[in-house]
């Protein structure tokens, strides 16, 4: 008795469910106080409806609206919605760099990321948008991508910046990049690699960087890139000593290069990369990255640094060319005293008995150590030998 009851309640409810959207439909708003019923509200009905009227909207959502017995003309004032949320969400994912949009991407292509070109692509939005918003870019900015993947910090770029170049060294994303972001009229795509050699950057680089800070004397250059980690640490180096007129740099990079670039005096991590940038840069990490951000996953953690020219620091360097090459040799030997240190890589060019009236001059005694003295102090000897010796040792290594 109880089963044939609740079946003819339910038979019958759907009937007056039916017949009360029929009359809903075919009330076109004339001659009461209610308004037609709008795409919205019979769509997705309000919380008040659904409340009065549960059996309605369930009967709705089974019978899909086509199948109801109500003529197109009594209810064309009714439009479907023009994107389901199924759709709503595969645009929003095409659009964004998801893991899910680079699978499918790299599936439909048969292609692997490649570990050897440093692969691995952020995925997660808000850490693209925090290095966008780091980097304050401007109608004025030329933005600098190395490392261009398949578009998908290039086209947040191009939002904000007077025009983006992007560099690209796979000729396989660098197609995905271009379908990406066909139509967008402030982006160059360049295929070539970012690098000349470790010491240069490309010249096809150079020219069209050149040639789109031109456009306006106010422009200025802006690196910001997820750059892929083995070329990391050249680009940001080689792209100082340019002389172009770069206002900030706003990079993901691996975590132990964030803290060689940072280091102390001192620690392990102090380098003669450390150096050459603090003597030039002030450096900022500003967030640790795990590796659950990228697709597909490095092995290890990851930073976003942000790098900014110091004007005053760098003034105090009497000849670039000269420090670097001091800090590569006196940093072979970084843990030795530098008295022994700058007899040995200046042989033929600096007595040992020079070297150390020199060191006694600064005050530096004779355990003092390359690893241990702070950049200024680094900065000032390497101005003193090239006072001395440079004109010698530079005409010879060129």
């Amino acid at each position: 008795m109880k089963g044939p009851t609740n079946s003819r309640h339910r038979r019958g409810g759907r009937a007056a469910d039916c017949a009360t959207l029929e009359m809903l439909c075919l009330r076109k708003g004339t001659g009461g106080s209610n308004p037609p019923l709008s795409a919205v509200s019979f769509a997705r009905p309000s919380t008040r409806v659904i409340q009065k009227t549960p059996s309605l909207w369930a009967f709705f959502r089974w019978w899909r609206i086509s199948l109801i017995s109500v003529s197109h003309s009594d209810c064309e004032h009714l439009v479907a919605p023009s994107e389901s949320p199924r759709d709503e969400t595969e645009r929003q994912e095409a659009e964004r760099q998801t893991r899910t949009s680079l699978m499918r991407v790299f599936g439909e292509r048969k292609m692997h990321p490649r570990s050897d070109l440093g692969q691995n692509f952020l995925i997660d939005l808000n850490l693209l948008e925090l290095v966008v918003r780091a980097a304050e870019l401007t109608p004025a900015d030329v933005a600098l991508e190395v490392g261009t993947g398949t578009g998908g910090m290039t086209t947040f770029l191009a939002r904000q910046a007077g025009h983006v170049i992007s560099v690209e060294v796979d000729r396989h994303v660098h197609a995905i990049a271009q379908e990406k972001t066909a139509g967008i009229d402030n982006i160059t795509l360049l295929l070539t690699d970012a690098l000349k050699n470790k010491n240069q950057l490309h010249p096809l680089v150079l020219e069209t960087i050149a040639r789109e800070l031109a456009v306006d004397p106010q422009r200025r250059l802006k690196l910001v890139a997820n750059l892929p980690y083995h070329v990391a640490a050249p680009v940001i180096s080689n792209l100082i000593v340019t002389g172009l007129p770069w206002e900030r740099m706003v990079v993901t990079i691996q975590w132990e290069m964030a803290e060689r670039l940072a280091a102390p005096p001192g620690t392990g991590d102090y380098s003669a990369l450390s150096i050459w940038l603090q003597a030039q840069c002030r450096i900022e990490i500003l967030k640790k990255l795990g590796p659950q951000v990228f697709w597909p996953r490095p092995q290890v953690d990851s930073a976003i640094v942000i790098i900014h020219p110091h004007p005053e620091a760098a003034a105090r360097i009497e000849n670039r060319p000269f420090l670097h090459d001091f800090l590569r040799r006196v940093f072979t030997l970084r843990r030795k005293h530098l008295r022994s240190v700058l007899a040995t890589v200046y042989k033929g060019h600096l007595a040992k008995a020079r070297g150390a009236e020199i060191l006694n001059d600064m005050g530096l005694g004779e355990n003092a150590r390359a690893e241990e003295l702070p950049v200024a102090t680094l900065v000032e000897l390497a101005n003193r030998l090239f006072r001395e010796i440079g004109e010698c040792v530079m005409g010879q290594d060129n």
